[in-house]
């Protein structure tokens, strides 16, 4: 009776900690793609922002 407990508790706690595993990666996939966004969003904004200074700029040249 006792191995039988025990093999279910390692099979359950198996499964949890690969669903933990599981959560895990695709929270670091959430996060990783988020970034690439928000650094692609930033990163046209600037370049935007630059155009436009550099565009001022001539103006007065």
């Amino acid at each position: 009776m006792h191995h039988i407990i025990l093999a279910l508790l390692s099979i359950t706690s198996g499964r949890l900690s690969l669903l933990f595993v599981l959560l895990f990666k695709a929270l670091i996939f959430n996060v990783q793609s988020t970034l690439y966004i928000l650094k692609k969003s930033t990163f046209s904004k600037l370049n935007l922002l630059f155009k436009h200074i550099g565009s001022e700029n001539f103006k007065y040249t």
